[in-house]
């Protein structure tokens, strides 16, 4: 399977000051493993408290996935503004099980925050799509 790096969206949120910002559903290749890895990156914001480091992630199933920290920033004018990019592995199988519903996640950080945001089925649909024929 070749690379693919789904384009980003941005989810709907109702709290300014703690929300995903974008998130990008990816494909990609082990070589050592042999094979294919699926991944959502989620780029949070948030302006109140520190750093979240989130490390867990849950579905509204009750399905939980680990969670990496990628990277992080602070950016500071007339208030500081901190972003973080996560990653969560997800298996093509539970990608194809959720693709008429959509996937309803929250993150939850070690140093403290939940964040909670939903891929909606049409995203999840057209990332299947552009990567079946490279699959």
């Amino acid at each position: 399977m070749a690379f693919y790096d789904g384009p980003g969206y941005a989810p709907a949120h109702s709290d300014n000051s703690n929300f995903v910002k974008d998130a990008t559903l990816h494909a990609g290749y082990s070589a050592t493993a042999k094979t294919a890895i699926y991944s959502l990156l989620v780029f949070t914001y948030y302006s109140q408290g520190g750093f979240r480091a989130y490390d867990q992630a849950a579905d509204d199933a009750g399905n939980s996935f680990p969670a990496v920290m990628m990277d992080h920033d602070v950016q500071c004018y007339s208030f500081c503004a901190r972003y973080e990019t996560t990653q969560i592995r997800l298996s093509r199988e539970y990608l194809e099980s959720h693709a008429q519903s959509g996937i309803s996640l929250s993150m939850t950080g070690q140093l403290g925050g939940i964040v909670s945001f939903t891929v909606p089925a049409y995203y999840v649909q057209g990332f299947l799509s552009a990567t079946r024929a490279t699959n």
